[in-house]
């Protein structure tokens, strides 16, 4: 019995001190620090483009599934694609108030971080020339022939799938054959009006940086330890 509690006092007392893992403030716009992160995350690995967006329903049944960032405006805007006879736009078109999850998770110089960006907001529906826009510059030609292939919600045999993506994809890398952008396009931005981020680095105190957007348009920010 002795044995065992003393290597437990090893293990734990010879631990490092606790410290604030601090969150550096460059400047009072949010999408400076949320391009910031997801940069660092890239530089170290890390798949840094992509969200958990949560909608619900106007009767309040929620959903969350993972969705592709296009872009990250000026004003920490979120922009995303995706084919309107899915469930997130459905449930948009019935409620547009949703939340988004970015997690990043990445070692630097042997050190465990772990980085989340939460957002709450309005989703706003983008017009169709700028749709098309993000499709042409934007979106990747992997997700170009997904959309194309896909243009209705129904199920498809796996193999056809294949071999239909295999051949556009010859199409374009041979031929150079242009996609036309599929009429079931949409694209939305998230408008936020709360940033939450979330540091906390290995053996250390975690730091909150949460942004509310005020009335007149402006970044309210205040620093929460968790």
């Amino acid at each position: 019995m002795f044995t065992r509690l003393f290597k437990i006092f090893l293990r734990f007392g010879s631990r490092q001190p606790y410290r604030i893992s601090r969150i550096e403030l460059k400047s009072s716009n949010p999408a400076c620090l949320l391009l910031e992160w997801l940069e660092q995350a890239e530089k170290r690995g890390a798949k840094a483009r992509a969200m958990n967006l949560a909608t619900a329903t106007k009767n309040g049944e929620v959903s969350s599934r993972h969705v592709a960032i296009s872009e990250i405006t000026d004003d920490a805007s979120i922009v995303f694609t995706s084919q309107n006879y899915t469930s997130k736009i459905t449930n948009i078109e019935e409620n547009p108030q949703v939340a988004a999850t970015i997690l990043l998770q990445y070692e630097d110089s042997g050190v465990n971080i772990l980085k989340q960006i939460v957002l709450t907001g309005k989703a706003v529906k983008l017009p169709h020339e700028t749709c098309k826009e993000y499709f042409t510059k934007v979106i990747t030609v992997s997700q170009q022939i997904r959309y194309v292939l896909t243009k209705k919600s129904e199920w498809v045999d796996c193999d056809e799938f294949n071999e239909a993506h295999d051949t556009l994809l010859t199409d374009i890398s041979t031929k150079g054959t242009k996609l036309e952008m599929p009429d079931t396009l949409v694209a939305y931005k998230i408008v936020p009006h709360t940033l939450d981020f979330y540091y906390m680095s290995q053996h250390n105190i975690g730091d909150r940086l949460v942004f509310t957007r005020t009335n007149d348009n402006q970044w309210k920010c205040v620093r929460k330890l968790t």
